[in-house]
């Protein structure tokens, strides 16, 4: 964190991106034991905001960059995965893993999840494979094609940081991949605030910089070497005791992001505890490692809550959005009139909401306008024509704020 003190990403971002680097060094060699249900260090975290507030991206990067280069000192025979990838070329890389060095550890950050989890129907089922990998397991077998036979994973241990928008989670997280148990396994990091305003950085000597950055993978080195000769970090009484009384008496609540995160919250605060211990080099999780684990996960989950849970914008009003911007997109030969829109997207959106709609995308120079010659006797007819801003990614997010009350 005292190496990202003079830029602008949040200060939550600087943590999780320790707790991932922390967990990509330590790798399946650490577990905390728990009886029948170990909990392995691996962690999937989402930097969470509107499209260029935060420098979400950066913080990936900065953390990818050290993270490839502690890999490359290790030589531990860890996968860093930076770019887009099909489900089936992600699980034939663990196996080509397992076979060569009978373990199949995976790092992959990406700067933007869309380019991860995307639209495309061959990636669709990415989430499915990550959810199934969460746990560690010590074999997996199954799946597979054709012409490449069946998947056989061993000792598999997946680390995963990326960034995203909350409009672009909510049109594409449904709730099939809630259910299905993604969501409960990944933290999202939502913020908007950034820790400084920096217009022009300080000049830094760039041989300091590198110097900081090599007492880094100095430090990351030592962990991932305890780690191979540690396996496992103890809990203290006082942490167990005050685990079991947070757990007996901790809140259940009934909206499906949270119902399903609860389900995964001890695991979480175990993780982020063992982490924390193994930051301290004590590799021991005393009571406070607990207390403070406990209170950041609630805040991840009450955070998470506000993209899911509805706290930021509707469902509704986000596929509304979508499907006009959809229709504009796609008018043949580009310019479609009010009327006929409004008869392709009248089982999404009410006539005055599209109205409204059309005015914001107008004023953020999505749409042009035009006046078509009517019918002889009649008025003139509303017409539509997209530009190309219509199709950037934080577009929907920019309409529904042209679309609050205070604006």
């Amino acid at each position: 964190m005292a190496s990202q003190r003079d830029l602008e990403m949040p200060y939550s971002y600087d943590f999780w991106s320790a707790m991932w680097l922390i967990s990509v060094v330590a790798g399946r060699s650490v577990v905390i034991p728990r009886p029948r249900i170990p909990v392995f260090m691996n962690w999937y975290i989402l930097f969470i905001s509107e499209s260029g507030v935060t420098r979400k991206s950066t913080a990936v990067n900065n953390a990818t960059k050290l993270a490839r280069a502690v890999i490359k000192e290790l030589d531990d025979h860890v996968e860093l995965i930076e770019c887009k990838t099909t489900p089936e070329t992600l699980e034939w890389r663990l196996q080509k893993l397992s076979m060569e060095y009978q373990q199949a550890y995976a790092a992959i950050s990406i700067k933007e999840l869309v380019n991860f989890l995307g639209k495309e129907r061959y990636t669709q089922q990415m989430p499915g494979l990550l959810t199934d990998l969460y746990d560690s397991p010590e074999l997996r077998t199954g799946g597979g094609t054709l012409l490449r036979g069946p998947m056989l994973l061993r000792n598999v241990f997946v680390s995963f940081l990326a960034a995203s928008t909350p409009s672009w989670l909510l049109r594409n997280i449904n709730p099939d991949v809630i259910e299905g148990g993604f969501t409960s396994r990944c933290l999202f990091i939502y913020t908007e605030r950034r820790k400084k305003k920096v217009s022009w950085p300080k000049e830094v000597d760039p041989a300091e910089i590198e110097k900081e950055k090599q007492a880094l993978v100095k430090q990351l080195t030592t962990i991932a070497k305890d780690a191979r000769k540690r396996k496992q970090v103890e809990m203290s009484d006082g942490a167990l005791s005050t685990l079991k009384t947070w757990y007996k008496s901790k809140p259940e609540h009934r909206d499906p992001f949270r119902a399903s995160f609860e389900t995964r919250e001890d695991d979480h605060v175990l993780r982020l505890a063992g982490c924390l211990a193994i930051n301290d080099h004590t590799w021991t999780v005393t009571e406070e490692h607990v207390r403070t684990g406990i209170r950041l996960i609630n805040e991840v989950k009450e955070d998470g809550a506000k993209i899911f849970a509805g706290g930021l914008v509707s469902d509704e009003r986000l596929r509304a959005i979508d499907r006009v911007r959809r229709e504009l997109v796609n008018a043949a030969p580009g310019v479609v009139s009010q009327s006929d829109l409004l008869k392709s997207v009248k089982n999404f959106i009410k006539s005055r909401e599209l109205r409204i709609v059309l005015e914001v995308m107008h004023e953020l120079g999505m749409v042009t306008r035009f006046s078509l010659p009517g019918q002889p006797g009649c008025r003139p007819t509303t017409a539509w024509r997209a530009t190309n801003i219509i199709a950037d990614d934080d577009a929907i997010a920019n309409i529904i704020d042209g679309m609050e009350p205070d604006r």
